[in-house]
């Protein structure tokens, strides 16, 4: 087992999570490991020997490797200039096992090892061809920064032989976009189907390599959401989340049969329209005690007006709160909503005061009356990820109380019915006293990072 290594002369020792890493990546004579892993993702707070470690592995395998093909991306010049190119060079440079090439043309930012090995520094906002070539090893830094679709991309360009296998390094800090969804939602087993090794590390994990007062210092700067989250790489104090209230312990409950239903009851459909994106239903119930569950869901993409309509019927013919905007006629002069309504679903129009709406929800949470079946995977997901826009880390502005307009059709789907399953009257009632209190309470919550409240 690799605990440390020497480059000529110089001792290197790992701290305990680079070396649970680096352990998966290579054997003890530097060579790649034989295991089916494709992605290594080291994520964790703010210099917790990430950087280095992945820096160090892409390093020894062009080494190892005559004739490696490496591509080293960040998502902007500045930034790939300033810390990774910047980084690499005062580590390894010193070495002697390559040069480092810069011209004024663009995207000629190369390692040029001894052995013919390469290391091409790219940056997908100056970069045109960082998508045309094709490499042994990838490496993303911040990758938390990329778009979803350009990592994915980056991916699709890993081919050759000359190492046993090609793989990517990942490396980045705790943010609740489509990296929590990929490298930290997934259980162990999820994790080995997708041939993906992830690691996350507090920078406490690194506290021999760092300033005495480090620690302390981020203390004193940082409030203690964002602490937990910079500091510890915590992946649950991400703020800016609209559902605040939730608590997936708390609110989420085991499936219910639908016969089980009490006959007075009052059940509504909660829609939400889309064709590349997906359709949403949900079905939910408002209980003898003026509790609501939402017992079911659907949530596909490219469904046809007839198949919606037969998955809206699945429980019986139950009023659908949608979007008016789907009475909108096509180049025909026709609309999806009388279409649906001829297919025999009974539409209900939604209202269009999403804010009030996410304050009912939460309220709803906060009191333990809105609870969703574990079955309605989707509408869960959605709940734990919708966030407001993030400011810059210390931005010194008011935040944006507008949510992302992405990965919501569940929750708009769960908006519409909510305001129609519990009535404006009751809504009143409960809420009158409370709606200036939390609606502050809702904004101090996902402004604390940033302003330091209690």
């Amino acid at each position: 087992m690799l605990k440390e290594i020497t480059l000529n002369g110089n001792r290197i020792i790992f701290n305990p999570a680079q070396k649970e890493m680096i352990n998966e990546i290579l054997n003890p004579d530097l060579t790649v490991k034989d295991n089916d892993i494709k992605v290594f993702a080291f994520f964790g707070g703010f210099r917790s020997g990430k950087s280095f470690l992945f820096q160090l592995v892409t390093f020894l395998l062009c080494c190892a490797y005559p004739g490696l093909r490496v591509v080293y991306v960040r998502r902007t010049y500045d930034q790939l200039k300033d810390s990774v190119i910047k980084q690499f060079r005062k580590d390894f440079e010193k070495y002697g096992q390559f040069v480092y090439v810069e011209t004024s043309k663009e995207g000629s930012r190369i390692a040029r090892f001894n052995n013919g090995s390469t290391i091409v520094f790219r940056a997908f906002d100056k970069d045109t061809n960082i998508l045309s070539a094709e490499y042994d090893l990838a490496c993303a830094c911040q990758v938390e920064e990329i778009q979803e679709a350009l990592y994915k991309q980056l991916f699709g360009r890993l081919s050759g032989n000359i190492m046993p296998k090609t793989f990517m390094l990942v490396e980045g800090n705790p943010k609740g976009n489509w990296v929590k969804k990929a490298f930290y939602d997934p259980t162990e087993e999820e994790r080995k189907e997708k041939k993906l090794f992830f690691l996350n590390s507090p920078t406490t994990a690194n506290i021999e390599n760092l300033p005495k007062d480090y620690i302390e210092t981020l203390k004193g700067q940082y409030s203690e959401r964002d602490f937990k989250r910079w500091a510890l790489g915590d992946w649950q104090n991400l703020y800016g989340l609209v559902f605040s209230e939730f608590d997936e312990k708390e609110h989420v409950i085991p499936p219910i049969n639908f016969k089980d239903i009490g006959k007075g009851e009052k059940i509504l459909i909660g829609g939400d329209y889309g064709w590349r994106n997906p359709s949403s239903f949900l079905w939910g119930v408002k209980t003898y005690d003026e509790d609501i569950i939402i017992f079911d869901e659907f949530y596909e993409s490219e469904k046809l007006p007839e198949e919606l309509a037969k998955e809206n019927l699945r429980y019986g013919q139950f009023g659908t709160v949608m979007d008016y905007a789907i009475k909108r006629p096509d180049r025909d002069g026709k609309c999806l909503w009388d279409t649906l309504v001829k297919l025999g679903m009974r539409l209900i129009e939604s209202n269009k005061d999403e804010f009030n709406n996410i304050i009912t929800v939460n309220s709803l949470f906060k009191q333990k009356r809105l609870h969703i079946c574990s079955n309605c995977v989707n509408l869960i997901w959605e709940i734990k990820n919708y966030k407001f826009k993030e400011p810059k880390l210390g931005a010194e502005k008011n935040l944006d109380e507008t949510p992302v307009d992405k990965d919501n059709h569940a929750i708009d789907a769960l908006l519409y019915l909510i305001e129609k399953l519990i009535g404006r009257a009751v809504v009143t009632e409960f809420e009158k006293a409370e709606r200036h209190s939390l609606r502050a309470a809702t904004v101090k919550h996902n402004r604390g990072a940033l302003y330091n409240y209690g």
